[in-house]
């Protein structure tokens, strides 16, 4: 083995060390009655749920790839300068950098010209170095400052060039990073914020800004897991072999109790472990209602942990809340 290839085995391994880690601390734990607690015992941010699955991206030299949760490496063109693009270095990139993210597909209201971007919400390596210690603000600000701006500065750059030496207006899909907000702001991302959004969203995340675990608030019309071995409610019953072998996904109806079809999953190879479905069915059985969940952010939202730290880094988060 060359020492080329040798290179590329060890930084492969890195990777995937890293990626084991994170999976530890990056849990989702579905909040149903008996998670709301939690609220109180740590600093939380609050993001909005995409519902679409997790999706590393891995940017090295002149080189990007996507990595699925199945460790799938899928390589994909963009170019990601790093901060001495302000000096005119075009040719100093990202080496080994490693972020975490999902591919959203967002529909223009007036248009219904479809788009796919990249949405980062985390860091785990920056430039060959491990970042998973480090508080999930800075983090944030890791992605703003070394990964979104320069690139933005670069793009707006050659857009005025007349022979660029880079096409970002023919990369395969656009690069942001994932808004994150101060936990007052649940109320607003619930009532304005998402449903206005031009892609599909099915609930709230909330980010902890320390071990990097989260809760999952599915809202009731978004429930929707991957199940089997379950009733299951279809509009159109008149051939049901369009659905035998497929895995399809559903919303709970609680007048039937039972599952109602929803479409046919064509995204994914496999189905989701039970334990995600007995999770989320624990949730729906918990009765964690959007009232429930706002009131209790109403009370935790001005302790000490949340106030204190909104004062110093309240520049890192948007804070939009004004409850009704």
């Amino acid at each position: 083995m060359n020492s080329k290839a040798s290179l590329e085995v060890s930084k492969l391994n890195a990777v995937q060390k890293i990626w084991k880690v994170f999976s530890l601390t990056g849990r989702l734990i579905y909040s149903y009655q008996g998670k709301l607690h939690l609220l109180s015992q740590q600093l939380y941010h609050v993001t909005w749920s995409a519902g679409v699955p997790r999706c590393m991206m891995l940017i090295d030299k002149e080189d990007c790839y996507l990595i699925d949760p199945q460790f799938y490496f899928r390589k994909v063109q963009l170019r990601f300068p790093r901060k001495h693009i302000y000096e005119g270095r075009a040719d100093i990139t990202h080496c080994c950098t490693l972020l975490d993210g999902e591919l959203i597909t967002e529909t223009e209201t007036e248009t219904q010209v479809k788009r796919t971007i990249y949405l980062i919400y985390d860091m785990m390596a920056f430039n060959e170095s491990s970042v998973t210690e480090l508080p999930f603000h800075h983090r944030l600000r890791l992605i703003e400052e070394e990964v979104i701006r320069p690139r933005n500065f670069e793009r707006d750059f050659l857009s005025t060039c007349i022979n660029p030496y880079h096409h970002y207006g023919l990369e395969q899909f656009e690069v942001r990073r994932k808004d994150f907000y101060l936990l007052s702001a649940a109320s607003t991302l619930i009532k304005d914020i998402t449903p206005s959004r031009p892609h599909s969203a099915d609930g709230l995340i909330f980010q902890v800004g320390v071990d990097g675990s989260s809760l999952l608030y599915l809202q009731e019309h978004g429930n929707k897991k991957l199940i089997e071995g379950c009733r299951v409610m279809f509009k159109d019953a008149t051939d049901l072999l369009l659905y035998s072998g497929r895995i399809i996904e559903c919303s709970w109806n609680s007048h039937e109790d039972a599952w109602s079809f929803v479409q046919i999953q064509t995204d994914k190879s496999n189905p989701d472990d039970i334990s995600v479905y007995e999770e989320a069915k624990r949730n729906i059985e918990g009765i964690l209602t959007e009232d429930t969940l706002l009131d209790e952010i109403d009370k935790v939202a001005g302790l000490p942990v949340y106030s204190d730290w909104a004062n110093r880094h309240s520049g890192t988060f948007r804070n939009v809340w004004k409850r009704q």
